[in-house]
């Protein structure tokens, strides 16, 4: 084998390490010949080959370039963002998809999730502002102290809501706004429906 230039070597590596970490992903070899810093494919294929045995990259099962362990991307569920729901007086919920965000799995979960947009301010002291995406776990249950997104039957019209969700004793359901200026809302049991479980909030300081 051709004797190789360790600088040459040094900065073909390092260039893959950097387009990783902006990228996502390893470049190819010609993408790597691009950079000037060898001339030629079979130039790049022996460097990478070299790094390969000395253990400093890896190839992947195509025998492209590896991402290490630390940049690949993990397992993710796909959730839409279906509209707008009410932080404060209840209100009809839109159900128009308008797009789609991949949360991963291993942060959130494996459950199906929806992504709703949040209105109001009745749940700010939750640390859950007007605009920011709410991440829920789509499930007709809830513990007490979860924060819910709940359709509420008033007079046949059906109502979203996010509060805090409490079972009373007496059969009926609380839902709680966090912020002090606002007082409880209790509901037979029958008139509320859980549709999920808030489990994390997305938002933006553009």
């Amino acid at each position: 084998m051709q004797r190789l230039d360790e600088q040459k070597i040094e900065r073909v590596r390092q260039f893959i390490v950097d387009y990783q970490r902006q990228h996502g992903k390893s470049p190819s070899y010609r993408t790597i010949e691009k950079r000037g810093i060898v001339s030629g494919i079979a130039a790049v294929s022996r460097i990478v080959l070299y790094l390969e045995r000395q253990g400093l990259i890896e190839k992947d099962k195509t025998g492209q370039i590896g991402l290490p362990f630390n940049l690949q991307t993990g397992e993710t569920v796909i959730a839409p963002i279906v509209g707008t729901v009410p932080c404060g007086e209840p209100a009809i919920a839109l159900e128009e998809i308008e797009c789609s965000f991949a949360l991963p799995a291993d942060y959130f979960g494996n459950a199906e999730k929806i992504i709703l947009r949040a209105k109001g301010d009745s749940m700010k002291d939750a640390g859950i502002h007007h605009g920011d995406l709410l991440i829920v776990e789509q499930s007709p249950t809830a513990n007490n102290g979860e924060i819910v997104v709940a359709m509420i039957d008033n007079f046949g019209e059906s109502e979203a809501t996010t509060k805090r969700y409490y079972q009373e004793k007496n059969g009926k359901i609380r839902l709680r706004p966090e912020n002090s200026t606002m007082k409880d809302m209790l509901y037979n049991a029958e008139d509320i429906r859980i549709c999920g479980i808030v489990v994390g909030v997305m938002r933006s300081y553009k």
